[in-house]
């Protein structure tokens, strides 16, 4: 299969234990390195799953070691997993893989094989996988959807920023749902709002209106109340009906035939 996964049985940074069953390391020879989370059942048939893949910010890059691979954690789902935050009854398999280097930024090729070693290697719906990513992730989040076209179905950048997105005009099936701090002083507001703004220009627009929650008095760092959901906000689904919870929003929506 391409790779190797190890049970974390380690501590996070050092601090609370963390029980194996919350998700794996998996060590890959055809992809970055990631984290890893089944959903319950996945052993006991041959169900195709959606996935949610999660890119971490600048503060958490690493070599995809073991050890330094935990800091994708520190954030994000895999964080509300170790709290004991996750709903167990999505049906989603997550992974958060690890980029390092000193570029401020992902390389879109590198998630992309990542994506594709994932697909490899687990049953996945091709047409619901879906991502998100806070700061430089939420970057990339904007980057693949902006560059490959109906390969998301759904996307949630968090303090992210786009540049260039004429490319998403033609996916009136993506759903979009971004989270931004007006605080906000490394990534400010406006910066956020841009590509919101330009996408729902687009004409014809998106099926679902693309939709800023609007963090009030918070600054960058604003991630945990997102992902554990307590952000506060609603938005509507591909199904036309309204959810707080942003990973239940998610699984609405699905790449059209």
């Amino acid at each position: 299969m391409g790779m190797k996964i190890w049970t974390l049985a380690l501590t996070l940074m050092a601090s609370a234990a963390m029980a194996d069953e919350h998700y794996q390391f998996v060590q890959s020879e055809n992809s970055l390195n990631y984290l890893l989370r089944l959903p319950v059942g996945y052993d006991d048939g041959n169900q195709h799953y959606p996935l949610l893949v999660f890119l971490h910010g600048l503060g958490e890059k690493g070599n995809g070691s073991a050890n330094a691979i935990q800091k994708v954690a520190v954030h994000g789902p895999f964080r509300s997993m170790q709290d004991g935050n996750w709903d167990a009854d999505l049906p989603l398999i997550v992974a958060g893989p690890q980029v390092g280097g000193l570029q401020p930024w992902w390389p879109h090729r590198d998630v992309l094989k990542t994506i594709n070693a994932l697909q490899a290697d687990y049953r996945i719906d091709p047409r619901r996988i879906y991502l998100t990513g806070l700061s430089m992730g939420g970057r990339a989040v904007w980057e693949i959807a902006e560059k490959v076209p109906g390969r998301a179905a759904a996307i949630i950048p968090v303090a992210g920023w786009a540049g260039q997105i004429t490319a998403v005009c033609g996916q009136l099936e993506l759903g979009v749902w971004a989270f931004h701090g007006s605080e906000d002083g490394t990534v400010k507001f406006a910066d956020g709002q841009k590509p919101i703004d330009a996408m729902n220009a687009c004409d014809p627009g998106p099926r679902v209106p693309a939709h800023m929650t609007r963090l009030e008095g918070v600054a960058h760092n604003n991630w945990d109340m997102i992902y554990e959901n307590r952000h506060g906000d609603r938005h509507t689904g591909a199904d036309g009906k309204e959810y707080d919870n942003i990973y239940r929003w998610l699984l609405t929506f699905r790449v059209a035939d």
